[in-house]
């Protein structure tokens, strides 16, 4: 079950939130703050059940702060993945995520069908396979920015690719993975 905890943004809120979870033994696969303000916290508990829930419910309630919880079908983030996924999917064109590997992490329909496989199968195969002469890891490398209009032959057509690395916020380190 999703939960999702309408709350005040103060410290050791989540803390009194997890201690009451732990006290029931609900254990707790993922959670994401979210809201405006963050004054949401969402958490997703596998062996929560609905009869429980609504036992906690009250309890949820009385932690000071706390304005209300409710069930919610998603997580934020598995949201964002779902309409991130739908936009790519939509898509016409290629579209490629390449880790510093050099190995494609996703594709969109587009890019599986010029790679000539499903979807689900491309994540682990390496773009060496189908890009001749192209070493990204090595570009990303040696340019650390942003690349619009490179040429690129896969499997015999020239396409143009524009590489945008990503980079953790915290990573001064080399960028992964970079997206084509």
């Amino acid at each position: 079950m999703r939960i999702k905890v309408h709350c005040q943004n103060r410290i050791g809120i989540l803390r009194d939130i997890l201690n009451l979870l732990v006290e029931y033994g609900i254990n707790v696969a993922r959670g994401e703050v979210g809201g405006e303000h963050g004054n949401a916290i969402y958490l997703h508990c596998p062996n929560l059940i609905n009869i429980q829930f609504q036992a906690l419910r009250p309890k949820f309630e009385s932690i000071a702060g706390v304005f209300g919880v409710k069930r919610v079908g998603l997580m934020p983030s598995e949201r964002r993945h779902m309409e991130l996924n739908a936009l790519l999917g939509a898509l016409e064109f290629p579209v490629l995520s390449i880790d510093m590997g050099g190995s494609i992490v996703a594709a969109n329909r587009a890019a599986a069908q010029l790679l000539g496989v499903r979807v689900d199968e491309v994540p682990g195969i390496p773009l060496s396979r189908y890009a001749e002469d192209f070493d990204l890891p090595e570009l990303v490398r040696a340019n650390k920015s942003r690349i619009n209009g490179l040429r690129v032959k896969v499997k015999g057509d020239v396409f143009l690719a524009d590489i945008a690395p990503l980079q953790s916020e915290h990573d001064d380190s080399e960028p992964w993975p970079a997206r084509c």
